[in-house]
């Protein structure tokens, strides 16, 4: 199944001209790369240009590539990701959740909140160079 179109804005670079991106900026900056830069990494086989499907008018005169740092994106469903949250953060001992579990917690209720006002929720994820 097909992500969002905010998932793929997340995952995704847009293609800007040389001239509107300051070379001085973090690259990752509002996901964006200027053109040079994308054409070097399309090149060396870093990215890859993307269609992104179901494109908001007001974006589709842009050219998008993978981010070159990001790599072997995924998905879970709530299910499995409280499956995973339960067996990395619950201490069986105390019966609670570690402090590094709340994010993770909060996530999944907004997932479950989701799905009982009757949407597919997945949580979707990538890796980082």
């Amino acid at each position: 199944k097909n992500a969002s179109v905010h998932t793929y804005l997340e995952y995704l670079d847009r293609v800007v001209p040389d001239s509107a991106k300051n070379e001085d900026e973090d690259e990752d900056d509002f996901n964006t790369v200027s053109e040079s830069r994308a054409k070097e990494y399309l090149e060396k086989g870093w990215s890859k240009e993307v269609t992104i499907p179901n494109l908001p008018s007001h974006l589709r005169n842009f050219k998008f590539i993978t981010n070159s740092d990001y790599h072997s994106p995924n998905w879970c469903t709530t299910k499995e990701l409280e499956k995973c949250v339960d067996e990395i953060f619950y201490d069986k001992k105390t019966r609670q959740y570690t402090i590094l579990a709340e994010e993770w917690l909060a996530l999944i209720g907004y997932m479950k909140g989701l799905e009982k006002a009757g949407y597919e929720a997945r949580c979707v994820f990538w890796f980082d160079n």
